[in-house]
């Protein structure tokens, strides 16, 4: 009777173990009930196809449920799991097919099978899964080395399997272990660095000099969020640096340059209230851009040159010494240049030629006389763009913007 209440306190802890210790997955935590709930009892369904359930993959178990704030606890999916209809499959696949979720999970559940010895049902159960979710061979193959990684927190295997990745995987998929594998937000073997700070890390100017340090010949960020005011990025000599799923917030004193790179790849990234350029590119052989946001910038200077190309977004000292720069599926709004002198510029946007697909502008102009009385758009004369005039618009949208080229 006298160990009672410490009892309690200690089968308290033990029950509570998981959520201090969360595998955190931000999509799935925002996804709707249905795909939530279903996601959590197809990973149980696969966990009790084994027959008995370890303690160890209840534990991940556990923790993958706690990152997803889920309502039920694991007890109840489990038993769930026991009473699961084909319809309930067939729903939860067709949902998911679609969307990136279904990555989480093929790779949730390869961890939760491999934290224990093989089983060959489980095993069955989950190609029939990814055949079901439209899994590619190539795909299920990189996801199962990046699971073997994860179980054996081995640093250097998660890097050189970064290496063998497969573009239509997101990196973020893998964000949610990222912190069991690294002590430091930036990892790298001989070929590349990665810098992927962990769920809510904060990104200092001592992470940032050490990703400058970085002496591989490719950069990979995911999942950056960084106020460039008084800090710099600058990519030089390169031969890939791929930005993903980040967050730059910008100031009037330093672009994000690229110097001298093969390749440049950002996808799914915000640049916000740069009043300086945008992105400095020199020399670099392609540039892809995809599904990125640009807000609020604007170039923020004074001078008395009229009709120059200015490049308040993009911009080249040299634009002909560059490659082909392709922007897909990407928003400006309220981006361009402002001038305090009153001289009109020309492709206020990108002074280097560009494909752009499926993009939207909004509010994009260029302002001259600027102060206290706000200022006045460009005069409406055909110089009046935001793009040089050997840049190439497809299916784009254009509101309350000036003309493209």
């Amino acid at each position: 009777m006298a160990n009672g209440k410490i009892d309690l306190l200690c089968q308290y802890i033990e029950n509570n173990k998981a959520k201090n210790y969360p595998i955190k997955n931000d999509s799935l935590r925002d996804s709707t009930d249905f795909i939530k709930n279903g996601y959590l009892k197809m990973l149980a369904v696969i966990l009790q196809q084994a027959g008995e359930i370890k303690d160890a993959q209840l534990f991940i178990y556990k923790r993958i449920l706690a990152g997803a704030q889920a309502e039920l606890e694991a007890g109840e999916f489990l038993r769930m799991a026991l009473t699961v209809e084909i319809e309930d499959f067939v729903n939860f696949t067709g949902e998911c097919k679609e969307i990136p979720l279904k990555y989480n999970f093929v790779l949730d559940a390869s961890i939760l099978m491999g934290v224990e010895e093989k089983n060959d049902e489980q095993i069955r159960l989950l190609v029939g899964f990814c055949e079901a979710l439209g899994i590619t061979k190539e795909e299920l193959r990189y996801l199962a080395v990046m699971a073997k990684a994860i179980l054996e927190v081995k640093v250097s295997a998660y890097v050189d399997a970064y290496e063998a990745r497969v573009d239509s995987i997101p990196d973020v998929v893998f964000q949610g272990y990222m912190y069991l594998l690294a002590k430091s937000c930036i990892c790298a073997n001989s070929n590349l660095t990665i810098f992927q700070p962990s769920c809510g890390e904060e990104v200092n100017l001592r992470m940032l000099e050490r990703l400058r340090e970085a002496d591989t010949p490719n950069i990979r960020l995911v999942n950056v969020e960084v106020d460039l005011q008084e800090d710099s990025l600058c990519f030089s000599q390169k031969t890939s640096v791929v930005i993903e799923s980040c967050v730059f917030r910008g100031g009037s004193k330093h672009p994000i340059t690229f110097d001298n790179c093969e390749r440049v790849e950002i996808r799914n990234t915000e640049f916000i209230d740069f009043s300086g350029r945008t992105l400095d590119i020199e020399q670099v052989g392609s540039v892809r851009i995809e599904e990125c946001k640009y807000l609020n910038c604007r170039y923020k200077y004074e001078n008395y040159d009229k009709w120059e190309k200015l490049g308040g977004v993009f911009y080249s000292e040299y634009p002909r010494k560059n490659g082909q720069i392709r922007i897909e599926s990407s928003t400006f709004e309220n981006c361009g240049g402002a001038n305090y002198g009153w001289a009109c510029k020309s492709a206020f946007i990108s002074n280097v030629q560009c494909t752009v697909y499926k993009c939207k502008f909004i509010d994009c102009w260029h302002w001259i006389r600027i102060g206290n009385n706000g200022g006045q758009i460009d005069w409406d004369e055909a110089e009046r763009t935001m793009f040089t005039n050997d840049s190439e618009a497809i299916n784009c949208v254009f509101q309350n913007s000036a003309r493209f080229c």
